[in-house]
């Protein structure tokens, strides 16, 4: 009976060294920028064109001393996050609206290369101001002739799919005071690089805008034979104790 209970407990013990091995890492953030994020092919492609200004141009304004860092290399899940001059995001702004119509910026795309074979969850980044904040942001994994999937930040978000990460932007104060990071999920790609497509949404209102930071990325585990031996060994010890 004593070595029964012996040979239960290390079996329990492998299982759970088994689920441990098996589950997944924290994803891997990357900051867009004007390095790996050009113009998508159905924009025409090339290299992205940026300023400085909050204005309607139809250009991405590259915002510096803001959002995460590009030293990061997983997305922030606390904060504050306090911007520092490497720090930058590119916004479609809806502030400046004129005619009633906002700025209508061009299709980009970020691309990471150099990556082990091996299938991926993959996440748009991007941010909120305040809590409800209705700031968007549409992003997928193809450049497809239709206007790409639409995430809107604030409220209670879609689990899984596009919700807070639980990050603030220097939210001890100044200009930066609660604005949040979100992540839409994009799905899966299976190969050795990721490419996320990002473009805006015209806002209706002043406050409806898109500040896109990066994409973040994650390696889909592939079962091991061991774990498949460890699982039935697991499984096995189980039903000779319940004989």
């Amino acid at each position: 009976m004593k070595r029964t209970s012996s040979l239960i407990a290390s079996l329990a013990m492998l299982c759970l060294a088994t689920s441990a091995g098996t589950a997944l890492a924290a994803p891997v953030y990357v900051d867009a920028s004007t390095t790996n994020t050009v113009l998508a092919p159905s924009a025409g492609g090339g290299a992205l064109t940026t300023n400085g200004t909050d204005s309607v141009d139809g250009i991405w304004r590259l915002r510096t001393s803001l959002g995460i860092d590009p030293a990061t290399t997983t997305v922030p899940t606390s904060g504050p996050i306090v911007p520092v001059a490497a720090n930058n995001v590119f916004e479609s702004t809806g502030n400046n609206q004129v005619n009633g119509l906002s700025d209508d910026v061009p299709r980009v795309v970020t691309t990471v290369a150099g990556l082990p074979s091996n299938t991926y969850n993959v996440w748009a980044i991007y941010w909120i101001d305040q809590n409800g904040s209705p700031w968007r942001i549409r992003a997928g994994l193809t450049d497809t002739v239709a206007p790409l999937p639409l995430f809107v930040g604030g409220g209670a978000g879609t689990p899984g799919v596009n919700e807070p990460t639980g990050g603030f932007d220097n939210a001890t104060g100044g200009s930066g005071t609660g604005r949040k990071i979100w992540k839409a999920s994009l799905g899966q790609v299976t190969g050795t690089s990721i490419s996320v497509f990002v473009e805006d949404a015209p806002a209706t209102s002043g406050n409806e805008r898109t500040w896109y930071d990066g994409i973040a990325y994650e390696a889909v585990p592939e079962p091991a034979s061991l774990t498949m031996v460890l699982a039935a060994a697991c499984a096995g010890g189980f039903m000779r104790r319940r004989r």
